[in-house]
């Protein structure tokens, strides 16, 4: 083998090798991205489901206090029956 072709064998050695590099490094910075893109939609899920346990709390409330209300409204309209039954029986 002659000292040019060693070299020339050498260099594509090295070519190869950096080709490899090269692949390496694109994979590590697409993993890096893939990583930072995972971090950013975890980070909406978490603001949106703070958000979704807000407004859950809010219906809950809602719905609280329409429970009062219309039992509030049955027992005026239970009194206003036994009235209305009182007068008429008496009538």
């Amino acid at each position: 083998m002659t000292e040019e072709s060693k070299i020339e064998l050498a260099l594509a050695r090295f070519e190869s090798a950096m080709s490899s590099v090269e692949v390496a490094v694109m994979k590590a910075q697409q993993s890096n991205h893939s990583q930072e893109t995972l971090g950013q939609e975890v980070g909406a899920l978490r603001e949106d489901r703070s958000r979704l346990a807000a407004e859950l709390d809010d219906v809950k409330a809602a719905v609280r206090d329409q429970e009062e209300i219309n039992a509030q409204i049955s027992e005026r309209v239970e009194g206003a029956m036994h009235n209305i039954r009182t007068i008429l029986g008496g009538a």
